[in-house]
């Protein structure tokens, strides 16, 4: 019988939700054993780690931390002494790498940590890689996860009950409060307009004319969330408007924050953890993407709307890496003008109506 699981799944907000099937279907496989993360710690200040996804949602029970470039061999000794320490008597392997290399590297330092039973290591290139489709798209990210889980059992990625964050009422009191304070009973749409890659971007002036020509047609409110550090960006796009536009960034929890988008009539933003957020509790999405691979990563579930202007660089891998020059504003997302996204948000308000949650 197992008693003790680890599961390693690096990565922030977004990589966790993308993983969330997954940690279902294990704690269904293992419904009495104690389940650990062992996890890196955020890629950016504003990224939250995945402990501030999953805390409540009675998916894990802890968690080990390493940080990002784990290059010291102390720090990889003590990470090693901790795992052995804690005797798992199965590993779940839920990283994304790049090469087969950095698999092997990874399958010889759990082996190392006394670790024999291991679930989903991608030791091969079909494993590593998203499938290409009919379509000329891609699997998405959490259907190669599911693949290579099959051992554990099936998934159906089509059923919400699959992204069920598990929002507690404790998640839910704060978001009830602010919407009563200062929502009301309008409808409302929230925004993330904040993001960690200067290739999401898609700039003040964009945003401000686009919750401009909002707020002259709908009668919704405009809630912005994201970390505090996107406060100053949402309270200059919002400069002006008046009770309009609720700037809430930095005062809501993970957890919190999907429970008031859960509420909201549309999600407006850039590929960001927000956005799966979103998704995940079932918010109708219109999602802006730069240059990065919509296929892979796109939001949970059906009848959302993605942007993607066309570019040379389209599905790019690693935009992360990308430099802005000179030239940027002419690039990625954008691309993307102003009537083309308000034109998305419309359709979407026009199928949905004035939607609450």
């Amino acid at each position: 019988m197992t008693h003790r699981v680890l599961i390693h799944r690096p990565g922030s907000l977004g990589d966790t939700v993308v993983a969330l099937p997954c940690l279902r279907l294990i704690r269904r496989r293992f419904p009495d054993s104690e389940i650990r993360v062992l996890t890196n710690a955020p890629v950016a200040d504003s990224a939250p780690p995945l402990f501030a996804v999953l805390d409540g949602s009675g998916l894990v029970h802890s968690y080990l931390e390493y940080p990002i470039e784990l290059r010291s061999l102390p720090l990889l000794w003590r990470l090693a002494r901790d795992i052995r320490r804690w005797r798992p008597d199965l590993l779940v392997y839920l990283a994304r790498r790049e090469t087969k290399l950095q698999v092997w590297r990874d399958a010889a330092f759990f082996r190392a940590c006394g670790i024999r039973d291991v679930v989903g290591l991608a030791l091969t290139r079909d494993r590593i890689q998203n499938r290409p489709l009919a379509d000329g798209t891609f699997e998405r990210e959490a259907e190669r996860l599911v693949r290579n889980m099959a051992a554990l059992g099936t998934v159906d990625l089509t059923d919400s009950a699959s992204w069920d964050l598990g929002l507690t009422e404790a998640d839910r009191a704060l978001p009830r409060r602010l919407i009563a304070e200062q929502v009301g009973a309008n409808p409302f749409i929230v925004l993330g307009v904040g993001t960690k890659q200067p290739t999401n971007d898609w700039g003040v002036a964009n945003w401000r004319a686009l919750i401009e020509q909002l707020c002259q047609i709908y009668p919704h409110r405009l809630v912005f969330v994201g970390a505090e550090a996107d406060g100053e960006l949402s309270q200059m796009i919002a400069r002006g408007l008046g009770d309009r536009c609720v700037n809430v960034c930095g005062l809501l929890k993970v957890r919190e924050s999907a429970a008031l988008i859960a509420a909201a009539s549309l999600f407006v933003g850039g590929d960001s953890g927000p956005m799966h957020l979103a998704a995940a509790v079932g918010t109708p999405v219109v999602a802006l993407y730069g240059s990065q691979n919509t296929a892979l990563f796109r939001p949970a579930g059906e009848g959302h709307t993605l942007l993607q202007a066309p570019l040379p660089c389209t599905d790019c891998v690693a935009p992360d890496q990308c430099v802005p020059s000179d030239s940027y504003r002419n690039f990625c997302v954008r691309r993307l003008g102003v009537d083309e996204v308000f034109a998305a948000v419309h359709a979407q308000l026009s199928r949905v109506g004035s939607r609450s949650g």
